[in-house]
């Protein structure tokens, strides 16, 4: 069909072209033909209804290979955020913990990190908040341009990654918290830092008071 016929319809339900179909069962020599036969038609921007492109699934999913793919054809894809969140595909991946997805998306579009979403949170805000410690720890703490940029970012709150650490403590991360690139004494807009919100949290188990004393502890050394 793709090598001869000159008007192929390439929608489907919910606005899904061929190429979400094959991204999303992770079929990658489909993907490779449709790349090849449809560049002009951008499929790879092409929206669903939510806003999603293939580059989106791809990261849902957990695909890297086929990222890989979609991004050599059009790396632009990388900067699109869907409709109603304004997420891109960078902040799917860590929402979903997927690292090999994220490190494609850096490697090809290192710029892509500093998007957010219509909350303002990057995709560090992400990783804390949904608990994905190994993105968090192996992906963006040891890749020096991409936590200079991520690690003290802050939302439409005022709130950086640490604020969020602190409203779900049972996240917590040693080696984020101490981090010496990591702003222990950051306000957010209703002037509070990581350590009011914690001492505020009257529900805190006992289990994680080591972190509440841990997180205290860099705060006296970094401001003694």
């Amino acid at each position: 069909m793709l090598g001869t016929c000159k008007c192929l319809a390439y929608g489907g339900r919910n606005g899904r072209t061929a190429l979400h179909a094959a991204v999303i069962c992770n079929d990658e020599e489909m993907t490779r033909e449709l790349l090849k036969y449809t560049a002009k038609m951008a499929l790879t921007k092409a929206v669903d209804g939510q806003g999603w492109t293939p580059l989106h699934f791809a990261a849902l999913l957990g695909h890297p290979s086929i990222a890989k793919q979609l991004l050599e054809s059009d790396r632009s894809a990388a900067y699109i955020g869907d409709k109603e969140y304004k997420q891109t595909p960078l902040h799917i991946a860590a929402f979903e913990g997927h690292e090999g997805v994220m490190r494609e998306l850096v490697l090809h579009c290192p710029d892509c990190c500093e998007l957010v979403d219509y909350k303002g949170r990057n995709v560090l805000h992400y990783a804390v908040k949904w608990c994905q410690s190994p993105i968090v720890q192996d992906f963006v703490l040891k890749d020096p341009w991409v936590s200079n940029t991520l690690l003290n970012g802050k939302d439409a709150n005022g709130n950086t990654p640490l604020h969020l650490l602190a409203l779900s403590p049972l996240c917590a991360s040693d080696r984020f918290v101490g981090d010496g690139r990591v702003d222990k004494m950051a306000f957010n807009k209703a002037n509070l830092n990581a350590l009011d919100i914690v001492l505020a949290d009257e529900t805190l188990p006992p289990t994680l008071k080591v972190w509440l004393l841990h997180l205290q502890l860099h705060v006296r050394v970094a401001y003694p």
